[in-house]
């Protein structure tokens, strides 16, 4: 895509590649805040279902966040590596501690700029009940 510029007498030509100064742009999808239909109820988030499919070979990551804590430190596991491209977990165990009203989900390619494309993601929690 071009454009000119109206009083400069300048044509720019706008990024059409896949890339940011030879660096590779990653492909993520990051999921709204999962709350198991009790937004409002204390909860222990047990397992995640994880289900895409890349385009090329992938290495990929799931990172997660309880409560919308900071984002500069995840809790992460590997979901995919090297010559796969199928991004798939059967029932991921969270980590012990993992309470709280809201879960989010980051799914994150680690190699290169292979696509991919996320057909589902499942949150299991066991909502606490009030005492």
């Amino acid at each position: 895509f071009f454009a000119a510029g109206a009083n400069s007498g300048m044509i720019y030509k706008l990024d059409d590649g896949t890339s940011d100064n030879e660096t590779a742009i990653a492909t993520y999808y990051k999921s709204p805040a999962f709350h198991a239909n009790a937004p409002e109820r204390d909860k222990q988030w047990k397992k995640v279902r994880t289900t895409a499919k890349a385009t090329g070979s992938i290495s990929a990551t799931l990172n997660y966040w309880v409560d919308f804590v900071d984002r500069s430190d995840p809790r992460t596991f590997s979901v995919a590596t090297g010559a796969s491209t199928n991004i798939k977990t059967d029932r991921q165990l969270l980590e012990q501690g993992s309470n709280g009203r809201y879960l989010e989900l980051s799914l994150n390619q680690t190699n290169g700029t292979t696509d991919f494309q996320v057909y589902d993601i499942t949150a299991y929690a066991a909502v606490k009940e009030d005492v």
